[in-house]
Formats: C-alpha cells, structure tokens, sequence
C-alpha cells in the first residue's frame, strides 16, 4: 500500500471511532447517570486509534453542553494504576423530556 492509502485509513478509522465515541456519550448521557470512559468500554466502545481521543471526546460532549463533569474517581483499570478519571454526566440537553 502506498503513505497516501495508509494516511487514508487511519483517517477513516479515525473519524468512524469519534462517530461511535460521541453516539456512545449521548446513550450514556441520556440515561442520566454519571459515567467514565470505563463506561464507553463497558458500552462495547473499542480502544481508539490514539488514546488521547478519550478525553476529546468526553470534552467536545462536554462543549456541545450534553455531558457535564461531575467529579474524579479512582479508576479500577490495572493499566491505570489507581489514577484519576473524570466522572460525567447527562445534562438537559441529553434527555429534554426529563424535568430535573
């Protein structure tokens, strides 16, 4: 394969994962308890073509106003050794048929 057909396909896996990231944020968000990135795991989200992508997409939820941060828990993940993850959750915009 060529660079160019290479680049391609890492775009496109790529962009196919932050689609899947964000239709799994919204599910979570709409059932209006707090989350983590374990959760999107745990949602059958697989491992992202870059592990920064995690936190973006948690924080473009955030910025589109359908999530909001919670708090910091410690993450059970052995590969974490015990660090924090960011705690979410749903706002009114995740589920506008619910009065809070």
């Amino acid at each position: 394969m060529t660079a160019m057909v290479l680049e391609q396909a890492e775009t496109d896996a790529r962009e196919r994962w932050k689609t899947d990231a964000a239709d799994t944020v919204a599910a979570l968000a709409a059932d209006g308890g707090a989350f983590t990135v374990n959760d999107l795991r745990a949602a059958g989200l697989p491992e992202p073509p870059h592990p920064n992508m995690w936190g973006m997409a948690l924080q473009c939820a955030a910025r589109r106003g359908v999530i909001e941060y919670v708090d910091h828990v410690r993450s059970p993940r052995r590969q974490r050794a015990g660090g924090a993850v960011a705690r979410w959750r749903g706002t009114q915009a995740a589920h506008p048929e619910r009065l809070f």
